[in-house]
């Protein structure tokens, strides 16, 4: 009943039911907790101070599903740097399903003057919050940010990561990148790699 309730105020959107639906966010059902997250996403900037907060919290829910809504919902709202501190701050959590949730909720978001604290999160040893801050650094379109995406391109262990440095590295398409993916399509031990490398144009790999 709960549930249904939440789904049909999140179809809504409307700013103003936030506020009575922000408490389920913590809801003994995991059912409950999803919808709530997914609802409050849709309830717009407006809601940011209030919303943010209890999000952020979310990316640690036990339950996949409510991590994920919480992610999406963080990356709708698209709240202002002020509000991230906790949000960066879950990339070096012990666990990682929160660490891969904080890093999936943070590749809509303009992070350019953060690339710095970022960095560190580009040596997790999962590499899908390795790939996903790859995702975030190539969206800051920073002369830093190039630099770090270059050295994963040459040097991350995991294929599917290096190919999204290549992709983001070929969005920045500076002359410090062109001998770079040169020296990768002709010697990743990867095919696939190298193949994209070659590739004059790609379409989004993995995480978008």
């Amino acid at each position: 009943m709960r549930r249904t309730a939440v789904e049909s105020l999140g179809k809504i959107g409307d700013p103003a039911t936030a506020l009575a639906v922000i408490p389920l966010i913590d809801d003994p059902n995991p059912m409950v907790r999803n919808a709530a997250a997914k609802a409050v996403g849709r309830t717009g900037s407006g809601t940011i101070p209030e919303v943010v907060p209890h999000l952020i919290r979310a990316l640690e829910d036990t339950e996949a599903e409510v991590r994920l809504a919480a992610a999406e919902a963080l990356g709708e709202l698209e709240p202002p740097l002020e509000f991230l501190g906790p949000l960066v701050s879950l990339l070096s959590s012990h666990r990682r399903e929160v660490r891969r949730a904080a890093s999936y909720a943070l590749i809509p978001l303009d992070l350019s003057s953060r690339s710095e604290q970022l960095a560190g999160a580009m040596h997790d040893p999962d590499p899908d919050v390795r790939q996903a801050i790859v995702a975030v650094l190539g969206e800051a379109d920073a002369k830093e940010a190039a630099l770090r995406i270059r050295e994963v391109a040459l040097h991350d262990p995991q294929p599917a990561v290096r190919i999204e440095a290549i992709y983001r590295l070929r969005h920045l398409d500076d002359e410090e990148t062109r001998p770079v993916l040169k020296r990768i399509a002709e010697t990743d031990r990867a095919e696939e790699v190298r193949r994209w490398a070659r590739s004059e144009k790609g379409s989004r790999h993995g995480i978008d």
